[in-house]
């Protein structure tokens, strides 16, 4: 998922229901990620991906990631 020209992104599947999604050289304050994120899972929630979960956690000034869960 990019909306941006900057930075980097990178998930990294975990299991059939949760991944990492990690973000580099990004701008955005991670609360604008995790509803982004949040977002697209509730409308993918006819596809199977219900009761959606994101923890976004800071690792440097404009690097974090994402823990995403879903049901």
């Amino acid at each position: 998922m990019t909306a941006v020209s900057y930075g980097t992104r990178e998930t990294i599947f975990a299991g059939d229901a949760r991944c990492v999604f990690k973000v580099q050289r990004d701008f955005m304050p991670p609360a604008f990620h995790e509803g982004v994120l949040t977002a697209v899972l509730r409308a993918l929630g006819a596809l199977g991906a219900h009761a959606p979960r994101v923890r976004g956690e800071r690792l440097g000034l404009l690097d974090a990631e994402y823990h995403v869960e879903w049901s």
